[in-house]
């Protein structure tokens, strides 16, 4: 089963910001579901040409869903809402420069921490041992304190 259509349940299962999206109902994380169901039927192998749409995947599990016009329209709202809500992540992500955090954890801090490691075992740990082998009374005035 592709991954991100589980990551996408758990994700309107869970994240608060979705609950406050104009687009979210309840009934959307049913056709997540649905859409999940038809995804496994394609990974079973079941052909492309004999497929069926969510709302008739879920019909197998669920009262008064299968091929009334009315549940053609709510599968049709409910993708809507969905891709709306999606969108709406996305931009969230880019107004909170998510993806220029991510460059900067994945590359620039390392290098920096990195340099810093370096200085550390190179400068100041060698300089330290310099100094008390230099001036070992005042380490042991210091200790003793």
């Amino acid at each position: 089963m592709r991954i991100s259509k589980y990551l996408l349940f758990r994700e309107f299962a869970t994240n608060p910001l979705i609950k406050q999206c104009k687009y979210y109902k309840d009934s959307i994380v049913m056709y997540i579901m649905g859409d999940i169901l038809r995804t496994m039927r394609k990974e079973v192998g079941l052909s492309y040409f004999n497929s069926i749409r969510s709302n008739e995947a879920l019909a197998f599990f669920v009262n008064d869903i299968a091929s009334n016009p009315c549940a053609k329209k709510d599968d049709m709202d409910a993708s809507f809402r969905i891709k709306m809500i999606q969108f709406e992540l996305a931009i969230i992500d880019r107004t909170q420069f998510i993806f220029i955090k991510r460059i900067y954890t994945n590359y620039i801090r390392p290098i920096f921490a990195g340099i810093s490691i370096i200085a550390k075992h190179i400068l100041i740990i060698p300089f330290g041992r310099l100094l008390l082998k230099l001036f070992p009374n005042f380490f042991n005035k210091t200790a003793s304190k």
